[in-house]
């Protein structure tokens, strides 16, 4: 009898477990098929899937441990808190065009000069380099080496050689008196890359990409130093060197702004803006500026205080940043096209230009200006599309 019974008690038991599987997803453990007879094995627990960080980006084999910068969670607190609006100038009126240059080949990208100011370099949605003599406008060398867009051009600061960097995902080096192209940094594994700068000491090259990884390069050698795979979560969208080199602050289009040392220790976070920031500058005194969608900050790197430069709504979303060789004045370039000047020290507007009818993209300070009456005065680029190139002059506020 109690055969009679146990053999239709595990039927239905197996009919349940059938249909209980079928609609709800449930496994059907060891313990259970033990239990009604044997009628299956024991499941086992599938391989540990291990991956790395490096998956599908290939690393040359003579390259350093590479260290990862600090992240914070996503609920972390933003430290940006907008100060009072410093005062400016009711009528800024100390700029003037000198020239504008034509036939730079497509859309400028990126512009930087030699520390001389004798040479201006032009980045080129077509994927070429120009440089061009910055007092004559004559064109010295077509930099030809790139396969996409370049997205930064920086000059060491001896001037004798130039970094590109572009959707390619290589970092040219190039002779500045020949054209010549002297390596290749990367083998176009890297992303798109977006960010570029060179230590003041002409020993690093930092590079970003669209994907959030910073690389340090040595620039003696070529070889990659050290990557810092965790400093972003997103396209890397401004590189600045310290002043003194020993650290570099990146940014992104989330709102991180990381400072990191060169030795390759983890970066930290500086801030976290609640707007992406399009690009980030050192000052000669050490400060951190950045550019964001509401306009640009000032920020103390020791006490990380911000104190915001917006002389009116009409700055809107700042793409660009520059500031001149001997650190008295910064420029931003708004998505509008127009083009503010501070001078650092006490934060009022000096000069304004007004927004072209052809979109500017790029602007760079010249060390020097033969062009300009006052001396020492400066001039700024501002690069547009169709490879136009507007040369400005600005001349020095007297001391008071």
């Amino acid at each position: 009898m109690l055969e009679g019974i146990k053999r239709p008690f595990l039927i239905l038991l197996i009919v349940c477990l059938v249909l209980a599987a079928a609609l709800g997803g449930v496994v059907i453990s060891s313990t259970v098929m033990t239990m009604i007879g044997g009628l299956g094995e024991t499941a086992t627990e599938p391989a540990a899937v291990h991956t790395s960080a490096l998956t599908g980006v290939p690393t040359p084999d003579q390259l350093s441990p590479l260290p990862t910068a600090t992240v914070p969670p996503e609920t972390a607190t933003p430290t940006l808190s907008p100060t009072p609006q410093p005062e400016i100038n009711e009528e800024p009126e100390s700029t003037w065009r000198i020239a504008t240059l034509s036939g730079m080949g497509s859309d400028c990208t990126d512009l930087d000069f030699d520390p001389d100011g004798a040479t201006l370099a032009i980045a080129g949605r077509d994927g070429v380099v120009r440089l061009i003599d910055a007092v004559t406008g004559v064109l010295q060398h077509i930099l030809e080496g790139h396969t996409l867009q370049v997205n930064q051009v920086a000059f060491a600061p001896d001037g004798s050689w130039l970094m590109s960097a572009a959707d390619d995902g290589m970092l040219l080096r190039w002779d500045v008196s020949s054209g010549e192209q002297l390596a290749v940094l990367g083998d176009g594994t890297l992303g798109k890359l977006t960010a570029l700068d060179i230590s003041p000491g002409e020993d690093w090259i930092a590079s970003g990409n669209a994907g959030g990884v910073v690389s340090l390069w040595n620039a003696n050698t070529g070889e990659r130093s050290f990557r810092f795979d965790n400093s972003h979560l997103t396209r890397v969208s401004g590189l600045s060197f310290s002043p003194d080199g020993s650290q570099f602050a990146s940014a992104d289009l989330n709102g991180w702004i990381v400072i990191s040392p060169v030795d390759g220790n983890p970066g930290e976070v500086f801030a976290r803006d609640p707007d992406p920031v399009h690009d980030v500058v050192y000052t000669l005194d050490g400060r951190l500026v950045t550019a964001n969608m509401q306009g640009v900050w000032v920020w103390d790197v020791a006490t990380g205080a911000g104190l915001v430069l917006e002389p009116a709504a009409a700055v809107g979303t700042v793409d660009r940043l520059a500031v001149s060789a001997d650190g008295i004045l910064l420029a931003a370039l708004a998505r509008s096209g127009a083009v503010w000047i501070w001078e650092l020290a006490e934060h009022h507007l000096q000069a304004t230009i007004p927004p072209d009818v052809t979109r500017a993209r790029s602007l760079a300070f010249s060390p020097t200006c033969d062009a300009c009456p006052e001396e020492p005065g400066w001039m700024l680029a501002i690069g547009g599309e169709n490879g136009r190139v507007w040369l400005w002059g600005i001349e020095q506020v007297p001391a008071e």
